[in-house]
Formats: structure tokens, sequence, C-alpha cells
């Protein structure tokens, strides 16, 4: 009996929009923030689902900048340093009251970011917020999801009655498992089963400002494990997705010893041509991706495909990866 099973890496960019929401004004010259929301493509924000704007119960931070005059160095170009932004029940604004400069010429830039951490500072040499010591965590549906949002150039006081348009774009990238099982004769189908996936040596510490920097302490993260298996048939199924299960990870160059393991049953066909037994395969996750990227979600598909045959030895593994962005695209790994 020959088996030939293939897995597929597809790869889809975490695509960030603005939506319109209603925002109540505040009092006088008070700076406030407009609502947003992130596509389902990478949307693993706590208590959040896709296309729901940002949970009111979070909190953010902010910098203003005086347009400009951070570039030239001035010493006075913060309006307003690392201060936390939550919703008051009504629009999101700074817990300590901030207005806007008297003088509509003086315009502010925003940087902010997701979540809020005390002690983030503001990076000249880069002109972005510098986090230091992220964390995402291991526990599956308990990450952290660190993002950082497009810059809010050119507001003035004009932009009391609005709020200051914020969206936000993940700077983490996610992994997802499916499963599919392609074998051509009906007779031979539904007999996988996926019992468990373990991402190895996945990175989830590091530095932040504009990119990635000092990644470090690593993990074995099981993303799914059940002995009962999830059946695996033709029309494919979700081991993992966007918002059960799915990892993120701090996007780098995949490091050799980062590996999927992948634990599957296989039970005996009506014909007994298939033999009923248990299975793992290691595969080095460099081999089919080079590089986790910011804001990209992968997607890893499994494709059991159980021929009829005689030959007990695996077959030659090939790969054909290939990266879109916005598009998800197959990419074979045959064993």
């Amino acid at each position: 009996m020959k088996k030939l099973f293939a897995i597929a890496a597809v790869v889809a960019v975490a695509l960030t929009s603005c939506v319109k929401n209603e925002v109540i004004e505040p009092a006088g010259n008070e700076i406030t923030f407009k609502d947003f929301t992130l596509s389902s493509k990478a949307l693993i924000l706590p208590g959040a689902t896709a296309e729901e704007a940002l949970p009111t119960t979070c909190t953010f931070g902010a910098f203003a900048l005086y347009t400009g005059t951070y570039e030239s160095g001035e010493p006075d170009a913060t309006h307003i340093g690392n201060l936390e932004v939550s919703h008051n029940g009504s629009y999101w604004a700074y817990n300590t009251t901030q207005y806007w400069p008297t003088d509509e010429s003086r315009t502010l830039d925003f940087y902010a970011y997701y979540p809020y951490k005390a002690d983030a500072t503001w990076n000249s040499a880069k002109n972005t917020p510098q986090l230091a010591g992220l964390e995402l965590g291991t526990v599956l549906n308990d990450q952290t999801d660190w993002m950082v949002s497009y810059p809010s150039l050119g507001n003035n006081k004009t932009n009391a009655a609005t709020g200051v348009k914020i969206v936000f774009k993940h700077i983490t990238s996610m992994l997802v498992f499916k499963a599919a099982d392609i074998t051509p004769e009906a007779r031979y189908q539904n007999l996988v089963k996926i019992n468990k996936i373990v991402v190895k040596q996945a990175a989830y510490k590091g530095n932040y400002h504009t990119a990635w920097h000092n990644q470090g302490e690593r993990a074995n993260v099981v993303v799914y494990n059940n002995d009962a298996g999830i059946a695996v048939d033709p029309a494919g199924v979700d081991v993992t997705n966007a918002t059960s299960n799915a990892l993120i990870v701090v996007p780098e160059s995949v490091q050799a010893d980062t590996e999927f393991d992948v634990y599957y049953t296989i039970a005996e066909s009506a014909d007994k041509v298939i033999h009923a037994h248990d299975g793992k395969v290691t595969i080095k996750t460099k081999d089919l991706t080079a590089t986790w990227e910011p804001g990209k979600k992968y997607v890893y598909t499994i494709n059991f495909d159980l021929i009829n045959g005689t030959n007990e030895n695996l077959t030659e593994i090939k790969f054909v990866p290939t990266v879109e962005e916005w598009a998800e695209v197959g990419a074979d790994y045959l064993i």
C-alpha cells in the first residue's frame, strides 16, 4: 500500500478597516477617538468576534506629537506622551482628560498601540512607540494580540466633535490549521482523524519599534489535542481557526528547529486494503514558510490522500510554496 498525503501552506494578510460609528460629542475641547474594527482574517482580541469593534473593556496607549516637529528633533515635539485611552461608556478618551491646542494651525499626529503598556516610550530616531518586553503568551485563546495604529496625521481642534480616527494593524503572525481528505476513491475516504498538532519552538516574546527585535523565549505549543480526534472528510475541516485555538507568534525568519508535529489515526477500510494505524509526521516549518511576517495569517492545510497500492515506502518530499497578499494560495507538501 502506498500512502500519500499532502500539506499545503496558505497565506493571507490581516486586513484592517474602518467602521462608521456614532460618536457622542464630548463637551468642550477634549481629545477623543473613533472606534475601529478589524477584519476576521486575523482577529484574536479578547471578547471580540468577526467585524466587531474593539471591546469597550479594552484600553490602548496613544502618543500625540506636533506635526513635523519630531522630524526636526525639537525638544517640545510631544503634546501628549504615553497615556492610557479607555471607553467611558459614551466615547473613547484619555483617562486623564487631554485637550486640543487652541491654535488650529498646531496640528497633531497620533500614534497608538494596543494594549496599554505603562513603560512604553517614544523612539524619536525611529518615529515610533518603543515597546519593550512584549509577551504574547502561550495559552491559546488567552494570548495578547499586540497592535499598532496607522498614524493619524494632521489633526486639530476641529476633530473635537468627531474624534481622531484610529485604525490598528496586527504586528503578530497567526497560524491556523485545516485538514481535508482528498482521496479520489470514495471507499477509502473518511478514515482519517487528526488527534494532535504541536508547534515546536515558537517565539512568544520580543521588543517592538517599527519591527520586532530580540526575539527569544520559545516554547512548544499544543494547538489541538483530542484522543477522540477530529474527523477529516472530503469537504475539509477546521482543526483550528481565527477565533478558536489559533496561535499567534512573534514574526521572524523561521528557525531551523521550528517544526509542526501532526498526530493522526487511520481506520481500517472495509476491504481491509488500508489497515488501521496511528501515525505522526514532523514537518520542518522552514521548508514551507521561510518567514512569518507581521499582520499575516498562515493557514496550513493537511491533505490526506490514501491510495490503494503496494508500495510501502514514503514518496519523495516536494513542496512549492507561493505567497500572495490578501489571497489564499496553495502549496503542496508531499510525503
